[in-house]
């Protein structure tokens, strides 16, 4: 059976443009939340990019934070490079005013200074090998060798009143951080200035 719509003409149009305009709302609902969810997708995607790329900026300090520390650790082990090859050479670092101003201090002022010679020598001192079963056997059989360093041997020739200023004298150099082995070389009676005084000389090394 057909149905007869008896429904003015005006009627019918206004109904007609009712459901295209509910069909566009629709429709740009949809466009709408299709548009939300990429802005939303997109802006997901840009924290994600903006969280690499501090990841990225703070990874890059740090490598320039490395290449400078390893730049500087470069420069450190150089200068220590320099200065192993000038001890090998020279047998010590230290300086020579360094050597004079502490003989000012240790010497008496009736004490006056004849000579002082500096050399660098070569001295051979014992090195320990112990044997790699230490830890496995509880005695293990050591082994003494030598091996051949530089040192700066100090020669000191110098003029006293008194023996008992010598003996202070070689008693305050046996006792200073800045010599070692410090040792009497000979005591002996000399005329200065028309005056009998003590000659004495001494041998020490410059420590490292």
């Amino acid at each position: 059976m057909e149905m007869i719509d008896f429904l003015p003409n005006r009627i019918r149009q206004q109904r007609k443009r009712r459901r295209l305009l509910i069909r566009q709302g629709i429709w740009v609902g949809i466009c709408a939340m299709g548009l939300l969810l990429y802005a939303h997708v997109r802006q997901n995607h840009i924290h994600a990019a903006q969280a690499e790329l501090t990841d990225m900026v703070a990874y890059n300090q740090g490598l320039q934070e490395q290449m400078a520390a390893r730049d500087a650790l470069e420069k450190q082990q150089q200068e220590l490079e320099i200065a192993r090859k000038v001890e090998a050479q020279l047998g010590s670092r230290v300086n020579a005013l360094d050597v004079l101003a502490e003989l000012g201090d240790k010497m008496p002022a009736n004490m006056a200074l004849k000579s002082l010679t500096f050399e660098t020598v070569e001295q051979r001192v014992p090195v320990e090998m112990v044997g790699r079963a230490k830890a496995a056997r509880a005695s293990v059989a050591t082994a003494t060798r030598e091996k051949s360093v530089k040192r700066v041997r100090l020669t000191i020739t110098a003029l006293s009143t008194s023996d008992v200023d010598i003996a202070n004298f070689i008693a305050q150099l046996s006792v200073s951080p800045l010599f070692e082995d410090v040792n009497m070389g000979y005591a002996k009676t000399v005329s200065y200035r028309e005056k009998m005084v003590r000659e004495f000389q001494s041998v020490c090394y410059v420590s490292k």
